[in-house]
């Protein structure tokens, strides 16, 4: 079996793995504004980048998952697609 090191750039955070799509922040991007733009409800969003220990401290070049998922707009909610 394969030993892996992982090593952990400090000036950048980035999930471990990812189910949807890895996005990298941009100058003047929010996890705020990322999650209505991509329609993922910000709680969500944050669940799945727990590499993000403090929301408001996300900074240019850090990437996040965006998950896969559709928006319901009749009930207001987010649901993970499959596939």
């Amino acid at each position: 079996m394969a030993k892996y090191n992982l090593i952990y750039n400090r000036s950048s955070i980035s999930p471990l793995q990812c189910d949807g799509f890895l996005y990298t922040i941009q100058p003047g991007d929010t996890l705020y504004n990322i999650s209505r733009r991509e329609e993922i409800p910000l709680d969500i969003l944050t669940a799945v980048n727990p590499q993000i220990k403090n929301p408001d401290m996300i900074k240019p070049g850090d990437k996040i998952c965006i998950p896969r998922g559709e928006h319901d707009p009749n009930s207001g909610t987010w649901k993970k697609r499959r596939g």
